[in-house]
């Protein structure tokens, strides 16, 4: 979730500094914020989602086939299904924050690259390139095993999956 006291304080923080900024940078800066505001209530209604979560016995059977080793290609696919149900308020979120970004080349405003970088740092990690890395290391079958399986489709709770694939690899 993001920290509702850093965007406030980032509205504020931009809010000073729109005297010093062009007519674009202030509607960007304005924009960037609503955006943000979007992205942050449809992320409360995926991750409801998320606690909602329950592991259909059927898939659970689905599951038994694999190794505890694909516990880690887990994350990228719950990543995939949360920025999938996040749509297309993460994609408006991006776009604003790209070209944001790109308006301010020209101005260097320093105000409105803290806020450019604190959305990004708020909203993108750098994990989700080493949990692709990993998920693409798996092997076809187990790949077409986790993607095979409905429930991936839409947030799941990973935690109660890898919990059960391990209950699955001690039974053995």
């Amino acid at each position: 979730m993001l920290n509702r006291f850093l965007l406030l304080a980032l509205c504020l923080f931009s809010f000073s500094a729109h005297s010093e900024l062009t007519e674009e940078m202030k509607y960007g800066s304005v924009l960037l914020q609503i955006n943000v505001a979007k992205f942050e209530e449809k992320q409360t209604e995926c991750m409801n989602r998320v606690r909602d979560y329950r592991l259909p016995v059927e898939e659970r059977e689905v599951l038994k086939k694999l190794d505890a080793s694909i516990s880690k290609g887990l994350y990228f696919l719950y990543k995939k299904s949360f920025d999938d149900c996040t749509q297309p308020e993460l994609f408006e979120l991006s776009q604003t924050l790209l070209q944001l970004q790109e308006l301010n080349k020209k101005e260097n405003n320093k105000v409105i690259n803290e806020q450019i970088r604190l959305i990004r740092q708020l909203v993108f990690t750098g994990s989700d390139i080493y949990n692709q890395r990993f998920y693409d290391s798996l092997s076809e079958f187990e790949k077409e095993i986790l993607e095979s399986i409905p429930s991936f489709k839409k947030p799941f709770d990973s935690l109660q999956v890898l919990d059960v694939i391990q209950s699955f690899s001690q039974a053995e």
